[in-house]
């Protein structure tokens, strides 16, 4: 028996068949392997929403669990199949820019995956492709077996902050169940421009001058910026929904202005 830990992070939902497969298909080629979703929910073929996702589960996993990014996976001349090894940890998915979204270190490994699939049906890579790779890697084998070694993937520059000596610009990633709006503005980015001196957050409607600690330190209904337990700059309402109530969505960009 395997005891290999995999994730999945797709956008299958539930509804359909596709999660069923993997799961099946894993079990088949790794029996006794712990397949643990990470997310079936992510928006269709949302990079960033899915990006956001595993990026801040990952590393709750043991060392050497295996990670399938079912997320826009189908491979083409511009996006090739990839294992990336990154803090002992092995990623599977498509080199279209979403693995640049999810670390901030160069990773460890890059494979450019070259194995023969288990069909000749290529819009189920999760399947055929990653499936077999998973089962690879859970035995143990050598994994420059799965194709050449390679130095970097391409990048999301996009979705990136902006940072100069004055200004912090960046987006909305990810509005969670409470309607908060978590940006792409890490904790690490705003002190080392923001050195002690006074700000302004500015939303596309509102702002707010200080960084609490904690939701309920402003009074219910108030409007607060926050890092949250994902290191990541928050606009939020204390018990309210900053979606609805500031109207700030998915993408809007975020501006931090200095002194």
């Amino acid at each position: 028996m395997n005891e290999a830990v995999i994730t999945i992070t797709s956008d299958w939902g539930n509804r359909d068949y596709y999660r069923a497969a993997v799961e099946g298909a894993l079990l088949k080629r790794i029996p006794g392997c712990r397949i643990i979703a990470v997310s079936h929910e992510i928006s269709c073929f949302d990079m960033l929403e899915a990006s956001y996702t595993l990026r801040n589960a990952w590393q709750n996993f043991p060392d050497g669990s295996i990670h399938i990014m079912a997320v826009r996976s189908e491979a083409s001349i511009e996006h090739q199949h990839v294992l990336v090894v990154y803090g002992n940890h092995y990623f599977i998915g498509a080199d279209n820019g979403i693995f640049g979204l999810l670390f901030d270190e160069k990773p460890e490994k890059i494979i450019a995956i070259d194995i023969h699939q288990d069909s000749s049906v290529f819009t189920f890579p999760s399947r055929d492709v990653f499936v077999p790779v998973a089962a690879h890697i859970s035995e143990g084998k050598n994994i420059e077996e799965l194709g050449q070694v390679q130095t970097s993937f391409k990048e999301h520059i996009p979705y990136k902050p902006v940072i100069e000596k004055d200004l912090i610009k960046g987006i909305v990633i990810h509005i969670d169940r409470y309607g908060n709006a978590i940006t792409n503005i890490t904790q690490a980015q705003f002190k080392k421009i923001a050195k002690n001196r006074r700000f302004e957050i500015q939303t596309n409607r509102n702002s707010v001058n200080r960084v609490v600690e904690a939701y309920d330190d402003v009074p219910e209904g108030e409007m607060l910026a926050v890092f949250g337990s994902t290191g990541l700059l928050e606009i939020a309402i204390n018990q309210g929904r900053a979606k609805d109530l500031l109207g700030v969505k998915f993408k809007d960009t975020i501006r931090i202005e200095f002194e």
